[in-house]
């Protein structure tokens, strides 16, 4: 093996390690979701002032925590994008790495 197929495949294994981590991340917001749609639908049924006072602090919370791992899932998004630009750029790991024989590229 290639210097530089073995450094390629470190960094394919590093781009599926910070898909992987990007992909939990979207399943934690995916629940605090879910739990966002419950407390909607408890608000509905509360008449206490205080039970309702704690529910919207509680949703508060939960949608502040969802726009913190929204802005960090969309930072993560952007890092990937900028290196798989950066990798794209390499001798052999651009669209020319696909052209097989002579004829148009495709």
């Amino acid at each position: 093996m290639t210097k530089s197929t073995s450094t390629g495949g470190l960094n394919l294994d590093r781009f599926f390690e910070d898909v992987e981590s990007i992909k939990d991340e979207l399943r934690e917001m995916e629940s605090i979701y879910t739990q966002l749609q419950s407390a909607h639908e408890q608000s509905k049924t509360l008449h206490n002032a205080k039970a309702v006072k704690d529910l919207r602090s509680k949703m508060d919370s939960d949608v502040s925590a969802s726009l913190k791992k929204a802005k960090v899932v969309k930072v993560r998004l952007q890092a990937l994008d900028g290196a798989n630009a950066a990798n794209r750029s390499l001798p052999g790991c651009g669209p020319e790495a696909l052209r097989i024989g002579p004829g148009p590229l495709l």
